[in-house]
């Protein structure tokens, strides 16, 4: 097979797994936003191997190209490809460009939505075991109850009980 068939197939390739990562991150989203843990334990496997492939991918693309840089296949002439392989190849390359640039912006959001999502489980774990600082001593470090101690002094994050 030739160069300029070789590396397209490998870009085409790429392309496709970006595409998939893409709608990957969208349902990862849609399960985060669900609190849906099967599916995103389920999506989570799916990028893995997404990437495990694109990272596939991208060392086969680099052993085609050796020291070449995609910049120079698409802006001179190398002797590799003809102008029109050259204008494809840069067509395609800008494809996947913004497509990366897609997952990474989807990825990001994810994560954001992820933080926020711990964040408010901590907070409503701390409301349910109750107090933020303690301000009475209900009980001794051996467990016994403490003389004159009053639980109604513990001042609690959440008045919602």
């Amino acid at each position: 097979m030739a160069f300029k068939d070789q590396l397209f197939s490998i870009i085409d390739q790429i392309l496709q797994q970006e595409e998939l990562l893409i709608r990957c991150l969208e349902a990862e989203k849609n399960a985060l936003l669900l609190a849906d843990i099967p599916l995103i334990q389920e999506c989570s496997g799916t990028k893995q191997a997404i990437i495990d492939r694109l990272s596939g991918l991208e060392s086969r693309r680099q052993a085609l190209i050796g020291q070449l840089k995609m910049r120079d296949l698409v802006e001179t002439d190398t002797g590799h490809l003809d102008g029109d392989a050259r204008e494809e190849l840069r067509e395609r390359w800008e494809s996947l460009r913004g497509r990366v640039a897609l997952a990474v912006e989807k990825n990001e959001a994810n994560q954001k939505l992820l933080s926020s999502s711990i964040k408010h489980i901590e907070n409503m774990k701390k409301n349910v075991l109750g107090e933020t600082v303690p301000k009475s001593n209900t009980y001794s470090a051996t467990g016994g109850k403490v003389a004159g101690s009053n639980q109604s002094g513990a001042r609690r994050i959440s008045k919602e009980v």
